[in-house]
């Protein structure tokens, strides 16, 4: 397929559609740099502080039952509402945006949101665990599980059988502990 074409499209869910696109050259994979594009109709970006602010007409209301959560992502910028992406860029001197990274330490992995510091504070409960308890790691590439240091008999009793088992524990397993546990 030579005549096929690359283009990264960059959003959120809080944005409701696309926010920006970009047509991915091999040149631009050799440099390694993200670009996450420039905005589609109706989308204005800002970068506020190195951080990523998205004004659509079509942002999302805010977080169900989350008034703080909603009050510090969803402000107002220029006299627009707009959402705080979270995640770090530059205006590239051709009108693109670099992305840089993310302002906290929120991952994604196979799709799932993963606040690090929510995990750490949850460990942070058991005496015997310090610091650094929560951590990504990469296997050829992928993001694929959080690493945890916890005495197995503490996270066998607030955590489900499977997650202390021995085996990997994986993004999707902590995610779904997590929700049960705050239940």
């Amino acid at each position: 397929m030579p005549q096929a074409r690359l283009h990264n499209c960059y959003s959120a869910s809080e944005i409701g559609t696309l926010a920006t696109v970009w047509n991915v050259t091999p040149e631009a994979v050799a440099s390694g740099e993200v670009v996450i594009g420039s905005p589609v109709a109706d989308t204005r970006i800002y970068i506020v502080d190195g951080e990523i602010y998205v004004g659509a007409p079509h942002l999302a209301r805010g977080y169900l039952n989350q008034p703080e959560e909603t009050a510090r992502r969803f402000v107002m910028h220029n006299g627009e509402r707009v959402f705080r992406t979270g995640d770090l860029g530059r205006l590239r001197p051709d009108g693109g945006i670099e992305f840089l990274g993310r302002v906290d330490e929120m991952v994604k992995i196979r799709g799932y949101r993963i606040e690090l510091a929510e995990v750490e504070r949850s460990l942070m409960t058991h005496e015997a665990v310090r610091d650094d308890a929560a951590a990504v790691h990469e296997i050829g590439g992928d993001m694929i599980s959080c690493r945890f240091r916890a005495m197995e008999s503490w996270i066998g009793r607030c955590y489900p059988r499977r997650m202390s088992s021995g085996r990997r524990r994986t993004a999707t397993t902590w995610r779904h502990a997590m929700k049960q546990r705050r239940r």
